[in-house]
């Protein structure tokens, strides 16, 4: 079917360094690099008002975390996309209710809105997309920050007390 491995997605390169576990041999040494963005990216203009605010919510909450790059914002889009189509099939839930009525030659047969099972699919589409960003509260903390973690300290940093000026630093204690 797809490309989409099963499993648990693989653990960037430095933080395999960090932990020792990192083999040459498996290391895709042509993976782009990859930067924090600087300044919140503009919505999409195809997206409609519920999809642009949630476009910009997202940026703003991934860039304060440092999670998001400039590649990610195909990822913001179809995100802000589902969120926006979620929200339509939700206007028309609220107004006509879950089931509607289909008379038949038997009787009345109440049927399921197939906006229910749309709103459904669309927001594990919305969940996924946040998990990517660390934006729930069960990825959070597993997510890594954009460039963090990708200074390696040789035995000389260490005994010259770099480990203790980069503790400072990262507590506020400088």
């Amino acid at each position: 079917m797809g490309s989409i491995k099963a499993g648990r997605p693989a653990a960037p390169v430095n933080e395999k360094k960090r932990r020792g576990t990192f083999k040459k041999s498996r290391d895709n040494a042509a993976h782009p690099p990859v930067q924090p963005v600087k300044d919140l990216p503009q919505a999409p203009e195809h997206l409609d008002e519920i999809g642009k605010n949630f476009y910009l919510r997202l940026a703003a909450h991934a860039r304060k975390m440092k999670t998001l790059s400039e590649q990610d914002e195909i990822m913001l889009e179809m995100a802000a996309q589902a969120y926006s189509n979620f929200m339509h099939c939700q206007a028309v839930v609220r107004e006509s209710g879950y089931v509607y009525s289909n008379p038949t030659k038997f009787g009345t047969m109440f049927r399921g809105r197939p906006e229910v099972a749309m709103m459904m699919q669309l927001w594990k589409q919305v969940e996924a997309s946040l998990t990517h960003f660390g934006l729930s509260p069960a990825t959070r903390e597993k997510v890594k920050q954009i460039g963090a973690g990708s200074e390696q300290l040789s035995m000389f940093d260490v005994l010259n007390g770099k480990v203790v000026t980069m503790h400072a630093k990262a507590s506020g204690h400088e």
